[in-house]
């Protein structure tokens, strides 16, 4: 609202104010701009506070006639406030703030809500990663095993060949020896036989059998 200090913001016009038959303000006519500072003084029961009452609005029963402008509001502190005596102070200070009370109730609540919302996002992404990084272990793993069977496979078929072309050549090999030294041909099937009892013989010894 914009503000200027050469408006009236607030006057009253031949206030009067009458008590249990006594005339504690008479004719009270006054005035002030926006920013004004003023002061009212007074004897003791001269009717100060009664005055104040009327411009802060609580006075209502009085002569005369008072205006505040519109956009405009009155605080007013009592000289003996009517305080709850089961609140505290702070409580009460509160009160007469309520609307900055409730501004930072707001504030604090939507900073609450953005740490809970930031926590359920890092949770959410901290969640998918790792569901990730299992999936792709899992792969892996999986990868893994079937490289690691690929292997074995071929170290046993390696084995199985290389077997078969030992007992291949010991077969010619003794084959030929055989010949030589009786000087006569022997069948694969005896020789077979021989290797065969030969290599069993070799694997009980180097086996401890």
């Amino acid at each position: 609202m914009a503000t200027n200090d050469k408006q009236i913001i607030y006057s009253m016009s031949s206030v009067g104010k009458i008590y249990r038959s006594k005339q504690v303000l008479k004719d009270i006519s006054l005035s002030y701009f926006y920013g004004a500072k003023i002061g009212v003084l007074g004897l003791n029961g001269s009717g100060k506070s009664t005055l104040l009452r009327i411009m802060a609005g609580v006075e209502e029963d009085f002569l005369g006639n008072a205006v505040l402008s519109k956009g405009y509001r009155v605080g007013y502190l009592e000289q003996e406030p009517q305080l709850d005596p089961e609140k505290t102070v702070k409580e009460v200070v509160q009160e007469g703030v309520q609307e900055v009370v409730d501004l930072l109730k707001e504030y604090d609540d939507i900073i609450l809500k953005s740490k809970l919302e930031a926590n359920n996002i890092f949770k959410e992404a901290r969640e998918n990663v790792l569901k990730e990084i299992n999936v792709k272990k899992e792969t892996l793993d999986k990868q893994i095993d079937e490289e690691v069977k690929k292997v074995e496979q071929e170290i046993n078929l390696l084995k199985k060949g290389a077997s078969e072309k030992i007992n291949k050549i010991a077969i010619e090999t003794t084959s030929e020896l055989l010949v030589k030294l009786i000087g006569a041909e022997v069948n694969n099937s005896s020789i077979s036989a021989i290797v065969d009892d030969l290599s069993k013989r070799n694997g009980d010894k180097y086996y401890g059998n």
